[in-house]
């Protein structure tokens, strides 16, 4: 990571820093997009059992409280964890609410050039409220 991208950082209130990216712009005179997905879509997506590989980037202890599946590559250890996110099927990033996993996918679009990524809408909590209410809220 070079030096620049490093003194633009932000600290998760209970991880490692995550580099931070505006989800708006790539850099200053380039706009970015973001492919989001809803909780409706992916559903779907189960249900037919498609290909896609589903990350989940909140922390430990809120994965310990509910999940809908997926892999714990919790956001400040994303750095070290790009080897295992594919680059050959959708790749689904989820948290709480949306916010984090919108960070995790802009920073890997960013830096790492990953053109499969998609941010789930609303996160878990939209999963609980509009597709499974036994997934526990918080």
């Amino acid at each position: 990571m070079s030096d620049k991208s490093k003194k633009h950082f932000i600290e998760n209130k209970r991880t490692k820093p995550l580099y931070s990216i505006s989800a708006q712009f790539n850099n200053r005179r380039m706009p970015m997009t973001m492919k989001s997905i809803t909780v409706h879509q992916l559903k779907k997506m189960m249900d037919e059992q498609q290909k896609f590989q589903l990350i989940d980037c909140r922390e430990e202890d809120e994965y310990e409280f509910c999940t809908i599946g997926g892999e714990l590559i919790p956001v400040g250890e994303i750095e070290e964890n790009v080897e295992k996110i594919s680059r050959d099927i959708p790749v689904i990033v989820y948290c709480h609410t949306g916010m984090r996993s919108a960070r995790v996918v802009a920073h890997l679009q960013r830096y790492h050039g990953f053109p499969n990524l998609f941010n789930l809408t609303g996160g878990i909590h939209a999963w609980s409220r509009e597709i499974d209410p036994s997934v526990p809220q918080y």
